[in-house]
């Protein structure tokens, strides 16, 4: 009788070991689920981020008309989130493998591990709030580089043949009255064009890169107009 009663009590209690067990792999399975999804939206974030970046890059080539200088400035922050991003991926994938590979009756291992994931869950979260909106300021950035690069065209087009026929204009009336104050005013505008084509100007809202080169473009038609004027 007292054996028959030891194997009903062992019973039972393995029965609620077994049922805890399984309640508390519910859990480890439902948490790694929660972490998974915030994981894999950071992960694509990361990738929107990262594609805009390198569409950005691709349109500061050379020599382009694009400000360089200044956009560059701009691309930090997204510079600085995606390896933000890639830190938290590493250390959650890294407490991930180590909860995978404990087991169910671990507990004591797992409870912190899943703490650990718990904050990565809320850390990714709070860091895709974050990024997302430098990810749209990212987007707007490339789709107003591309606007503008398309207006600069004709205007590059423009202005480097008529420097060089202000120059050989300039040339021709070597010797005129105030020759050397037109001389200084274009090496000035050429200076000012070749600081615009290398990117080292930084615009404003107020006055862009695409006024800046009409700007230019305006100030060398007038200086071409007074040099056209000058008594031979």
């Amino acid at each position: 009788m007292w054996a028959r009663r030891r194997a009903a009590r062992q019973e039972r209690l393995d029965r609620v070991a077994a049922e805890a067990i399984a309640e508390f792999e519910a859990r480890v399975s439902s948490m790694l689920a929660t972490a998974d999804e915030s994981h894999q939206a950071l992960l694509e974030l990361r990738e929107l981020l990262a594609r805009e970046l390198a569409d950005i890059n691709g349109l500061l080539a050379p020599g382009g008309g694009m400000p360089v200088e200044m956009v560059r400035a701009q691309l930090e922050p997204g510079d600085d989130a995606l390896a933000q991003m890639d830190r938290i991926s590493a250390e959650f994938t890294a407490v991930r493998v180590q909860v995978i590979g404990k087991g169910a009756a671990d507990r004591e291992t797992l409870v912190p591990l899943l703490e650990d994931l718990g904050g990565f869950v809320e850390g990714m979260g709070e860091l895709a709030d974050n990024v997302f909106g430098a990810a749209e300021a990212t987007t707007e950035l490339r789709v107003n580089l591309q606007d503008a690069r398309k207006d600069l065209a004709p205007l590059r087009a423009r202005l480097q043949p008529a420097l060089r026929a202000a120059e050989d204009e300039l040339a021709a009336t070597r010797g005129a009255p105030g020759w050397h104050v037109r001389q200084v005013a274009l090496a000035t505008l050429g200076d000012r064009l070749a600081a615009l084509e290398e990117g080292r100007v930084w615009p404003t809202p107020e006055k862009t890169t695409v006024d800046l080169y009409q700007e230019l473009e305006h100030e060398l038609a007038t200086l071409r107009d007074e040099i056209a004027q000058t008594p031979s």
